[in-house]
């Protein structure tokens, strides 16, 4: 279950045993955008290999390009391109509604190349479109309109890594009148005026960037931006300041800290640290960048980079040097690690044996929710530890005996919601349910299965005043299930203290000889006694008699 970086909510982690030929079935609870942004168009690429079946490819050079659905992405294969400037012609995969105006795109993007890619909308035909393209090998990003064939730039952000080779992330564009803003992540790059352009189509655009792949493309009507999560401090340092950063050295050695901003990120160019050269101490003492306030629970996003081979890094609810959560890498140590300070007492949370590349453009998504801290660099998840130590404090960057770093696109955020997610497991003559919903741990669950998940039943039903639907149909199937049976094993409990449950549909041999094939559908609620209210409702996921 991937997690949008800027959504409100996120699913919860489950961890998953496959056993050799088994089928796996998920099904995760989401926050959709509240009335007024309806859903035109939405593509997963959840289809086998093969060509696009939603998207049409459109070559605007010469070369030939190949646009392929390959494990769940929509990629682009060849280094399809024109000469380059101005025009910057390559290869597009187009969709939608030309009659659409006022909407809201986004998509994910991922390119193993270090070329131009991006989106396009408002498309009217190949002369005529705006186009949003990303560059990392010429370290810009570009807003441009093509008016019967002529580009002209509405707006850039030069000397900037348009994205990181090799890792998610997400574009979003939105084309209100003549009002149009791209965010990247969340972060905002642009905001202009221009009226070249008031319907068309949206697309996909590639330039002599193989091996670039696409996903979870969404066009919603109007302005769906606002559908994010609290953000607390941000900064992009195009504007040249450090305005609420507050700088922290902690080591001796050639101290002081050299912090400053040059080229639209926060650079430091001093080897502070505090001689302690090993693997194995965990003070790492260097300096420190503090962005924003006080919070508890929060997200840190960053773009980072080092040049040198020692430590990089972020901290958390940082109260003082002798408490806060920090994450580093270092590539001459070769690790990973997600340390605890309390009382001046270092403890290693989490470690792994691996490191970064220097002189790359890396991501850090690094979050505190309760007592659960994660980590996510470059778009994989390292780990996820829980640790109640420290409640608040605040973000800032780190580096350690390394020079120059550079940190870039800095967000400090509410993290998302974890929700619930249901995962059926089937081997042999039995379901395997595993359930996850963090926000109910401790609770009491109910679950059921019926024949259909549809037109399923209105929570008011059972507590006044809820507008939910709960996603099975109340037939003779979903009667029974609520009473004890052998073969609807623990359909009733009590989720640990992660949120955690199990559940087996084990499936006699008279029920697979009548109905063997058939889908069946299982889902649940929690409840909350301290409230007397039903909870969370576990998403509905769908079983084969076998």
């Amino acid at each position: 279950c991937r997690d949008l970086p800027h959504g409100a909510g996120a699913p919860a982690s489950v961890d998953l045993q496959v056993p050799e030929g088994a089928a796996v079935r998920i099904a995760a609870d989401y926050e959709d955008v509240p009335g007024g942004n309806p859903v035109l168009f939405a593509e997963s690429f959840d289809a086998p290999f093969g060509p696009p079946a939603t998207f049409t490819p459109l070559d605007l050079a010469s070369g030939g390009s190949s646009w392929l659905v390959v494990d769940g992405a929509l990629t682009q294969r060849t280094n399809i391109g024109d000469g380059g400037s101005p025009t910057w012609l390559g290869s597009l995969a187009l969709a939608g509604n030309p009659a659409w105006t006022d909407v809201t795109l986004s998509a994910r993007i991922n390119s193993r190349d270090n070329d131009s890619c991006g989106l396009v909308f408002r498309y009217r035909d190949a002369g005529n479109f705006y186009r949003l393209r990303l560059d990392n090998e010429r370290q810009t990003t570009q807003l441009t309109s093509f008016r019967n064939g002529t580009p002209r730039l509405l707006a850039e952000l030069p000397g900037v890594a348009g994205y990181t080779t090799n890792a998610w992330f997400t574009l979003t564009v939105a084309a209100i009148g003549s009002h149009l803003r791209v965010l990247k992540d969340g972060v905002e790059l642009f905001d202009v005026t221009d009226t070249d352009h008031a319907i068309g189509r949206i697309g996909l655009y590639t330039w002599a960037d193989q091996l670039v792949a696409f996903d979870d493309v969404v066009v919603r009507a109007g302005d769906a931006t606002g559908r994010t999560r609290n953000r607390f401090f941000a900064a992009d340092f195009a504007s040249g300041s450090t305005a609420g950063f507050t700088f922290v050295d902690q080591g001796a050695t050639s101290a002081p800290s050299a912090w400053s901003v040059q080229g639209g990120a926060l650079r430091q160019t001093s080897n502070i640290n505090d001689g302690d050269g090993s693997r194995a101490g965990l003070p790492k003492l260097g300096t420190l960048a503090l962005g924003g306030g006080v919070y508890g629970d929060q997200e840190l996003h960053v773009r980072l980079r080092s040049d040198d081979d020692d430590a990089i890094g972020a901290v958390l609810r940082y109260q003082g040097p002798a408490d806060h959560y920090r994450f580093s890498v270092d590539a001459e140590r070769h690790y990973r690690r997600l340390v605890r300070v309390v009382g001046g007492q270092w403890t290693l949370l989490w470690e792994d044996d691996h490191d970064f590349l220097p002189g790359f453009w890396n991501e850090l998504q690094f979050s505190a929710l309760g007592d659960r801290l994660r980590v996510v660099w470059n778009g994989q998840t390292l780990c996820e530890v829980r640790d109640a130590s420290i409640p608040n404090g605040r973000a800032g960057l780190y580096c350690w005996a390394s020079t120059p770093v550079a940190f870039d696109d800095f967000v400090v955020q509410e993290p998302p919601q974890r929700r619930a997610v249901t995962v059926a497991t089937a081997v042999g003559n039995q379901d395997a349910l595993q359930l996850a919903a963090p926000a109910s741990a401790g609770e009491l669950y109910v679950l059921a299965l019926a024949f259909s998940r549809l037109p399923g039943q209105a929570m008011a039903a059972f507590q006044a005043g809820d507008p939910r639907i709960w996603e099975l149909t109340n037939d003779p199937l979903f009667q029974a299930s609520l009473s004890p049976s052998p073969y609807l094993q623990n359909f009733v409990g009590v989720l640990d203290p992660d949120g955690h449950g199990d559940a087996t549909i084990v499936f006699p041999a008279v029920v697979s000889q009548l109905l063997g094939g058939v889908e069946l559908y299982a889902g649940g609620v929690t409840y909350d006694f301290g409230t007397n209210r039903f909870g969370e409702l576990l998403p509905t996921v769908a079983v084969r008699v076998p």
